[in-house]
């Protein structure tokens, strides 16, 4: 039988609309699969979809227009408009379909002390399910529970970190931490080398 048009996604994001009028190569419909996971969103009707994978193991696919199917791990899910499903190392198969919120949504939460000693801090938060977050050139994409946490590495002195934010709608936003600073200098203790403190009392 007739096979759908095939594109694979190593990583990143990609956005993909079957016509109304189709030509006779796209009859069979449309596959955006997952090269890592080898989950695919399938259009058979016309439509749009959009996917996102991050390379390793996590995917998510959201329906913009019409219906998508979502396969992952054997199981299938049909998407209707405004609706999104991942498939990520924790879940080898789709979630079940849930509605794309109606505004850009997260949160971060940066380290509690403002000055530390170690070269790279932990960062994390929540967004919806297939964000991704892009922190001092690497790309963290949200999973299925919606919770992340990665490490930022921070040079000596004073760093400001941003967190560019984009949903699976490609809405974007922006985070920018409080000032940390690091100092690798300074002692973890100190020693009370006082002539005093040999002293007994007078």
């Amino acid at each position: 039988g007739e096979r759908p048009l095939e594109f694979f996604l190593l990583r990143g994001a990609v956005e993909a609309e079957l016509l109304d009028r189709l030509p006779p190569e796209l009859a069979a419909g449309l596959r955006i699969q997952s090269v890592k996971d080898g989950s695919a969103a399938v259009l058979k009707q016309p439509g749009r979809a959009r996917v996102v994978t991050d390379g390793r193991g996590t995917t998510t696919a959201v329906a913009l227009k019409g219906s998508v199917c979502f396969f992952a791990g054997g199981k299938e899910v049909k998407l209707s408009r405004g609706t999104y499903s991942v498939r990520d190392p924790d879940h080898a198969t789709p979630s079940a379909p849930a509605r794309v919120p109606g505004e850009l949504l997260y949160q971060v939460k940066w380290p509690d002390s403002d000055t530390v000693n170690t070269p790279a801090v932990t960062i994390s938060g929540q967004a919806t399910p297939g964000t991704r977050l892009f922190i001092k050139g690497k790309v963290v994409l949200v999973g299925a529970t919606g919770q992340f946490t990665t490490r930022a590495p921070l040079r000596e002195g004073i760093n400001r970190i941003t967190v560019d934010v984009e949903d699976i709608l490609g809405r974007k936003g922006k985070a920018i931490s409080p000032v940390l600073t690091l100092d690798t200098k300074r002692p973890d203790y100190q020693l009370d080398t006082s002539p005093k403190m040999w002293q007994g009392d007078p």
